[in-house]
């Protein structure tokens, strides 16, 4: 019986162990006062902002609540991440509409990611197209 129990606890150890490539969507308020304070300092810029916290975790804020009048104006509808060996994915839809005023559109977004393993590479796609990080910043 000790036996079975000593192989089923390590069985839970080991699967404790184990971590996922997962992303949440978070407030910026609920960020530590490093990532808040690096997100309010890129407000101003459209575009992909990267931010390393920890080792696994990695922040992305996708912004387009600056408008420039006369233009259409930018909101996100979709967000994934996937892996590819030693390549990190991040995907991402964006849109634009020239209402501004509907306040259901996500015209800034947060995401926390949380990495399974390091990674070599970290590549951003935009509808589909790879395009660059706007700012990379981090611990």
């Amino acid at each position: 019986m000790k036996r079975i129990m000593s192989v089923f606890i390590f069985v839970l150890l080991l699967a404790g162990c184990s971590s996922e490539l997962t992303y949440n969507e978070i407030e910026i308020a609920n960020t530590n006062n490093d990532v808040r304070t690096f997100f309010e300092s890129v407000e101003d810029t459209n575009g992909a902002h990267l931010y390393f916290d920890e080792d696994s975790v990695i922040y992305m804020m996708l912004n387009g609540k600056n408008v420039i009048q006369g233009e259409n104006a930018t909101y996100f509808t979709d967000f994934s991440v996937n892996s590819d060996g030693e390549i990190l994915n991040i995907h991402y839809i964006e849109e634009e509409i020239k209402n501004f005023s509907d306040t259901t559109l996500k015209h800034q977004v947060v995401y926390k990611i949380h990495k399974d393993k390091q990674y070599e590479k970290i590549r951003s796609f935009k509808n589909g197209n790879e395009v660059s990080f706007e700012t990379v910043s981090g611990n």
